[in-house]
């Protein structure tokens, strides 16, 4: 069954374990997946590991039961403003603290992995585009913007018209990555992930570099 073919995953050479990255799921589908990741988990290797992601702010995720079937629970702790809605902060420390304190009580400290976002939105005309960091900066420079950190929200934002089009960009840069982590460390959380390679601020190496290393 697709169980037992996902765990087979995981028995292969190099593979740790796997990840399930499910999203939008309704909320009378989740009893399901919650007996499709239990099943995975038992016909798994010796060693290997179960995880899944979770999204920030949604109260149809029980987290702690997710935490109860899989070795590991990815928290994405971004998107409070995505592209399907209103333009924001992508995750705002203040915002972005309270989330990972509520999933830290829910999943324990061991099992909990936080995603960090690095990445903008570009909201436009009752829509929104995706960017990496290095495009939010292109956009910038290619408008004679100036992006600004933001001290309400601790991330960084700027804004243009063109073509009679008013946009409005926010993004996750290295200094938002900076405050998490620094956050993290105080909440005593050691595990992060990132959503996601390649769309990153190159600085995001160097804050976590220093991170880990007190510098």
């Amino acid at each position: 069954d697709l169980a037992t073919k996902l765990a087979g995953i995981a028995a292969a050479p190099g593979n740790a374990g796997i990840v399930l990255d499910l999203e939008n799921l309704p909320a009378d589908a989740m009893p399901g997946y919650l007996d499709l990741l239990q099943r995975i988990r038992a016909a798994m290797p010796a060693g290997a590991q179960l995880a899944v992601t979770a999204p920030a702010e949604d109260a149809t995720w029980p987290l702690a039961r997710l935490a109860h079937v899989t070795d590991r629970v990815i928290f994405m702790a971004y998107d409070q403003h995505w592209d399907s809605g209103e333009a924001g902060p992508i995750a705002s420390q203040d915002w972005f603290v309270r989330q990972v304190e509520q999933a830290q009580r829910q999943i324990g400290r061991d099992k909990l992995v936080v995603a960090l976002g690095s990445y903008g939105y570009d909201w436009h005309g009752g829509t929104a585009d995706a960017l990496s960091v290095e495009e939010a900066w292109l956009a910038a420079h290619d408008s004679s913007a100036l992006p600004q950190f933001d001290p309400a929200s601790g991330n960084a934002a700027f804004a243009y018209d063109e073509d009679g089009v008013r946009h409005t960009v926010w993004m996750l840069d290295a200094a938002a990555s900076w405050n998490q982590m620094q956050a993290l460390k105080q909440l005593g959380i050691a595990n992060i992930a990132l959503w996601r390679l390649g769309s990153e601020d190159p600085g995001f190496w160097d804050a976590l570099h220093a991170a880990r290393t007190g510098g």
